[in-house]
């Protein structure tokens, strides 16, 4: 499991709820806008099975789009 989050202050919460649940060795903390940081997982475009995208305005749906491709 993959998570995109775009300020480092986010993914340092993400980090700490994921120790609290006790899963963090089953999940990638990533830092950066998704357009940037989603096509670098994996080699290129992932194929993921699920996605949940949380967003502030129309830049996400690009994202959505990007997450995607398989």
């Amino acid at each position: 499991m993959v998570t995109l989050e775009y300020q480092p202050k986010h993914a340092e919460v993400a980090r700490v709820n994921l120790q609290r649940a006790g899963v963090a060795d089953r999940v990638e903390v990533v830092v950066g806008p998704a357009l940037d940081t989603l096509p670098t997982l994996a080699g290129g475009p992932p194929g993921l099975d699920a996605t949940a995208i949380q967003t502030v305005g129309r830049k996400g749906w690009d994202g959505f789009a990007l997450a995607l491709v398989r």
